[in-house]
């Protein structure tokens, strides 16, 4: 599932996840209404009053084309500069965008081509990542209206033929997953938002909603929440969160004390809490789930989960 924003006052908001050059954020989108300037991403100072500080990735209704702008403003807006892409999106359409702010120079790209380019400057001292809105000006403006996805920072500059594959449907956990800073799929089940590489969870400032996701290529996946022993009952619950979109059902597997790993038990698609009835107690357990697909075969390990009954 994706979030779906009202374009009036929702907007996803974390500390800052970035602060300086080089880096890249992308993210899928559809817009509602191409007469306005929406914002997918922005990385700025919140404090900053008047004019901006930071970076953004939008699309501006206002301007002929309703191109995707990647910006910049510094020292409050003194030094302002953006790329803007050569095609602009449709209405009602998912849609790939991108910004690339390289060490020299800034990138904007719509499903990974009609590349536009600018100069750079670096903002002093972004303390917010927000999907959705900007703070501009001592107020919260350009709400998105519309749905947004599969948002991603990475700590690098993206090579072209990188946001060429990320704009084919390539998940980000899948592109160069070692400069992956952060990475919300925005599957819209959880409060706050999960993140999936530094746990950076997103605050749902005025409750966006949950939205049809873009067809993305990645490999069912499982993240564990929480495991919780009840020994009076001899029962261990596994909680566990799923972000996949396309996996049939879940393996479980348990280790007891210094033993391998077996699988136990499977659930089907969209389940996330299982109960290992009878355990015997005096032992440790180590618990792993991964998600199974018939076409794509298995995800990677969750974590393992340990407990004591």
């Amino acid at each position: 599932m994706a979030r779906t924003f009202n374009g009036t006052t929702q907007r996803l908001a974390y500390a800052a996840a970035i602060a300086s050059r080089p880096f890249t954020i992308a993210a899928w989108f559809n817009l509602t209404s191409l007469t306005v300037t929406a914002e997918i991403f922005s990385i700025l100072d919140n404090t900053q009053n008047p004019g901006l500080d930071g970076y953004a990735l939008d699309v501006s209704g206002t301007e002929g084309g309703d191109p995707i702008r990647a910006w910049y403003q510094t020292n409050g807006g003194a030094t302002v500069g953006y790329a803007k892409t050569t095609a602009g999106p449709a209405a009602n359409t998912w849609t790939h965008g991108c910004g690339v702010f390289a060490a020299g120079s800034t990138a904007a790209y719509i499903n990974g081509g009609n590349k536009g380019n600018a100069g750079t400057n670096t903002a002093t001292a972004p303390n917010s990542t927000n999907l959705g809105a900007r703070f501009y000006g001592g107020a919260w403006s350009g709400f998105f209206p519309g749905r947004l996805a599969e948002a991603a920072i990475w700590d690098v500059a993206l090579a072209d033929a990188e946001v060429v594959i990320l704009a084919k449907g390539m998940s980000p956990l899948l592109m160069r997953p070692q400069s992956l800073v952060a990475y919300w799929p925005l599957i819209g089940r959880t409060s706050p938002e999960i993140e999936l590489i530094n746990g950076y969870g997103m605050t749902l400032v005025n409750a966006p909603t949950v939205g049809d996701h873009p067809p993305v290529l990645y490999p069912p996946r499982a993240l564990f929440s929480h495991v919780v022993a009840t020994p009076s009952t001899t029962t261990v619950q596994l909680d566990w969160t799923d972000v996949s979109e396309n996996e049939d059902g879940f393996s479980i597997e348990r280790a007891t004390d210094a033993g391998a790993f077996a699988e136990i038990d499977t659930v089907g698609a969209g389940v996330v809490t299982y109960d290992d009835l009878l355990v015997p107690t005096g032992h440790t357990y180590h618990y792993r789930v991964r998600a199974t697909s018939a076409t794509l075969g298995y995800s990677d390990y969750s974590n393992e989960a340990d407990v004591v009954v």
